[in-house]
Formats: C-alpha cells, structure tokens, sequence
C-alpha cells in the first residue's frame, strides 16, 4: 500500500481507508496486511503490546453506491467475520 495513492478519514472510532482496487480479492489482501501490520508487537517500557484490529471490506458499486451504503456494509462485514469466528 502505498500512503500516497489512498486517503484515510476518521469518524469516532471507526478509520476509513479508501483506495481503488480491481478486484475484492485486492481489498482482502490489503486487509490482511493492514491486521498483520497493526497486529505486530509493540514494546512500550519494556512490556510487549499487541492490538487487534477488523477490518471490513465495501466495494462500489456492488456493495452500494453511495458513501453511506458502503460503511454500513463494511461494517455489516465486520459482524459476520465476528458470528464465524465465534
């Protein structure tokens, strides 16, 4: 991923990364490195700090067409991947 071709917004807790992507699957992979990333250990005084994060996945226009739409989605992508984990 390249910092410069995306943008990231904030709203509350929730961050929004948007960046065009051919294919679900190139979202998936990004994904994934994005929770391998913010997953790594972190050493703060001297003791180690892991952070877990989800990350759900909204395409245009096959998962909405509009901004509201695709962060409702995305976010019902989250608690699906919550309902098969558990």
């Amino acid at each position: 991923m390249n910092v410069n071709q995306c943008n990231l917004w904030t709203l509350g807790q929730q961050y929004f990364l948007y960046e065009r992507m051919a294919k679900e699957d190139d979202a998936a992979a990004l994904a994934r490195r994005l929770v391998e990333a913010i997953g790594a250990p972190y050493d703060i005084d001297g003791h180690q700090v892991v952070v877990g994060t989800s990350v759900g996945i909204a395409l245009a226009p096959e998962h909405g067409a509009c901004a509201d739409a695709l962060l409702k989605n995305a976010d019902l992508d989250i608690a699906v991947q919550f309902v098969n984990y558990r």
